[in-house]
């Protein structure tokens, strides 16, 4: 059984690490929902020296978390998946 729990906090990311899944919904002006993704799941690829979690190095996938939590970011919504 898998269970979502929304990202709100700092810590909560300061506990993320690489390989953890998140879900993640966009706001309709990120580049991910223009191309038909609103909703994408992805699993940490790393977080990087700007406060970035990247999703997808190859498509250049990502969103700063201090933007995030301050409701600023085209990542309108971000869980992270556990398993239970």
């Amino acid at each position: 059984m898998l269970k979502l729990k929304m990202l709100s906090e700092r810590a909560q990311f300061d506990a993320l690490k690489k390989g953890d899944t998140v879900f993640v919904e966009w706001h309709v002006r990120a580049t991910e929902h223009r191309k038909g993704k609103p909703f994408t799941i992805n699993k940490i690829y790393g977080i990087n020296e700007n406060d970035e979690i990247i999703l997808n190095a190859r498509t250049n996938s990502y969103f700063n978390i201090e933007m995030y939590l301050a409701r600023k970011s085209t990542a309108k919504a971000a869980y992270i998946i556990e398993q239970i």
